[in-house]
């Protein structure tokens, strides 16, 4: 429905018309409504789990190579339609997969304020990374957004063995995007590490701190980190090298996967003169003594922000409290 706002063309017309209704098919509650053509596809209420399966629906209704990626690109039906009727015009559906072999992941490029460059918890790959986009539908609109893959589902891609070569890979890309600071990383949950080692390459490069954001997190070392019975075990020697394998098994995690976490377990602490803000969801137990355990890590004062929500539905049912905080930072 453009409401006669908007013309939409005849030639994407077909294409904006077979969208909606898919859509429809995936949000129930648009059943009796007319889709606005011109709305953000999570302000109509898709989630991360349901865009997934959009994506998949588009390539078998029009046979097109398309991803969840294309999907942040072209958040609206009108955009999405135009851009599939412009490739097809052009034979350009290969250039939907450009930015595959990258680590950033564009949620929105418009703004004039510094990006804020977002690590996902989990395995740290695209699903991931689509269970942000309803904060940032609720986040400062004049700031630019990306997503930071790990790139743990590449198979093709040859994985670092340290986090520091890693994250200055990623830095390096960050740089064409944003060549100077003050930059603003965000990490949720075990993914702080490579928020943090993000930071001190910065400081590295800028004379200017960076500002870090982290959501339910707890440093990742022996003494405090609540799993770190599970991270040992990376810390192996190669004669154990069998034992550590069994245990993949045992935890049911992919190789590949495994060898993620492997990564973010290699993290080597230093302090930072980075500004820290620690978002704790309201079910976080002792969010101060976390707070207190974060300390020696910064040479500033660390700052304690509560977020409304349990670690899955603070970037979810939550996400506009907790986008709310993110911009008053």
């Amino acid at each position: 429905n453009n409401n006669g706002s908007r013309d939409v063309s005849a030639e994407t017309a077909y294409l904006c018309r077979h969208i909606a209704n898919l859509l429809k098919k995936l949000l129930p509650h648009t059943q009796t409504s007319l889709i606005d053509l011109h709305q953000n596809f999570f302000s109509l209420g898709i989630d991360s789990l349901r865009l997934l399966e959009f994506s998949q629906e588009l390539r078998k209704l029009l046979n097109i190579n398309i991803s969840p990626q294309d999907l942040f690109h072209y958040p609206t039906v009108s955009k999405l339609a135009q851009h599939i009727f412009m490739a097809l015009q052009e034979n350009k559906f290969n250039l939907f997969h450009k930015t595959v072999d990258n680590f950033l992941i564009p949620l929105r490029r418009e703004g004039s304020k510094a990006p804020l460059f977002i690590v996902p918890g989990g395995w740290g790959e695209e699903n991931e990374i689509l269970t942000f986009m309803l904060m940032v539908s609720h986040c400062d609109l004049d700031r630019p957004i990306y997503g930071v893959r790990s790139r743990a589902n590449d198979l093709q891609w040859k994985k670092s063995k340290r986090l520091n070569e890693h994250a200055h890979t990623v830095f390096k890309e960050i740089q064409k995007i944003q060549p100077e600071g003050p930059y603003y990383f965000l990490g949720e949950c075990i993914a702080h590490t490579v928020a943090l080692e993000l930071a001190k390459i910065a400081e590295q490069h800028e004379k200017s701190p960076s500002t870090v954001i982290l959501l339910d997190s707890y440093p990742l070392y022996r003494e405090t980190f609540p799993f770190a019975g599970y991270f040992n075990q990376f810390s192996l020697n190669r004669r154990e090298k069998k034992k550590r394998e069994q245990r993949h098994l045992a935890l049911k995690l992919p190789p590949h996967i495994a060898e993620y976490y492997h990564l973010l377990a290699s993290w080597t602490p230093t302090r930072l003169k980075s500004q820290l803000h620690l978002i704790c969801s309201s079910d976080m137990k002792r969010p101060n003594k976390t707070l207190k355990q974060w300390k020696p890590f910064f040479k500033r004062k660390p700052n304690l922000h509560r977020a409304e929500g349990n670690h899955s539905t603070y970037i979810r049912e939550h996400s506009s409290e907790t986008a709310t905080i993110n911009n008053n930072i």
